[in-house]
């Protein structure tokens, strides 16, 4: 249990298998997990793509139908409609002007993810309809009131779109401490929580004690991986896939992260239903929204980890 630094109050974190940066999923009803030979990661990109365009025909801000789905979309290079982005873009700049610039009054996650899908359409988050969306991910004391996931997301979204927050070093204080105190490297439900820790953290290594932290992310995250390559559900394997790519790691040949012949890939795979979406568990017989929008993510940054890039980057890089 940590003390934070602003507000005094003290914070105990709930380990769930899912981060507290979304929403509980929705489910939709098709076909049944995994069951079939599983398609090629091109195939697999753009058969969960379809599947995400065709549940997702008019995406918001939210954590499910909204910019996780536009960005998986968009690095994924899924065809869509030309007005798609466009036309999230419109809903965005509708929410931004009828409530005077605010998102939301304490959940800054909403800022960073939106930050991050404008980044990956090509919009400039720090001009939407007069307002700086980048400006609340300088907010320290709200921001680590939400918790580590959302001062990971913060360091990412200000590194993607290029701004330099005043409470870097803080953020990365404060992300540093939160996963030694938690004990979050040994507790398995923290899997997530590690994962975006790590995301966060990426872009900052030369510092020593991030590196650090860096170095026992990752074995901690190999220990936590299962016999069949995953880690327990979809969306905790898509996330350390997310993480370790960000990070330079072969998620499908590094040894560190292969159990019993089983990559983290193959672990993905094992969650997904034939037509292109993913189940939350493999016991499960129909996808869940969050579950596939996350995997789609894992397979952009898998394939974009064979072409050098990662799915989170500053544009020209």
């Amino acid at each position: 249990m940590t003390e934070n630094a602003v507000s005094g109050k003290r914070r105990k974190i709930k380990y769930r298998l899912t981060p507290v940066f979304f929403a509980a999923a929705a489910t939709m009803a098709l076909g049944g997990c995994a069951g079939k030979e599983p398609p090629g990661l091109e195939d697999a990109i753009q058969e969960t793509g379809a599947y995400v365009r065709k549940t997702t025909p008019a995406p918001g801000i939210s954590s499910i139908g909204g910019e996780w789905a536009v960005i998986a979309l968009q690095k994924g290079g899924v065809e869509t409609e030309d007005y798609y982005y466009e036309s999230y873009y419109d809903n965005v700049r509708a929410q931004v002007k009828s409530s005077g610039g605010i998102l939301s009054e304490d959940t800054y996650t909403e800022y960073a993810r939106v930050v991050l899908a404008l980044c990956a359409i090509g919009e400039d988050p720090a001009n939407v309809e007069g307002y700086d969306l980048t400006e609340p991910l300088d907010d320290y004391r709200i921001v680590t009131d939400q918790g580590i996931n959302a001062a990971a997301f913060a360091l990412l979204a200000a590194y993607t779109v290029g701004v330099s927050l005043e409470n870097e070093e803080n953020y990365l204080d404060y992300i540093v401490t939160e996963l030694e105190q938690e004990n979050m490297y040994t507790v398995e439900d923290a899997s997530d929580y590690v994962a975006i820790a790590l995301e966060g953290l990426a872009f900052y290594q030369e510092r020593t004690d991030v590196k650090a932290a860096v170095e026992k992310g990752i074995k901690a995250l190999s220990g936590f991986q299962d016999a069949d390559g995953g880690f327990g559900n979809c969306e905790s394997t898509a996330e350390a896939i997310i993480a370790l790519t960000q990070l330079g790691i072969d998620v499908t040949k590094d040894s560190r992260f292969i159990k019993d012949g089983h990559s983290l890939q193959d672990g993905l795979m094992e969650y997904y239903i034939r037509g292109g979406g993913f189940c939350h568990v493999a016991e499960e017989k129909e996808p869940n929204a969050m579950a596939t929008e996350k995997a789609l993510l894992a397979l952009d940054a898998i394939r974009l980890f064979e072409d050098g890039k990662t799915l989170y980057e500053r544009e020209g890089e």
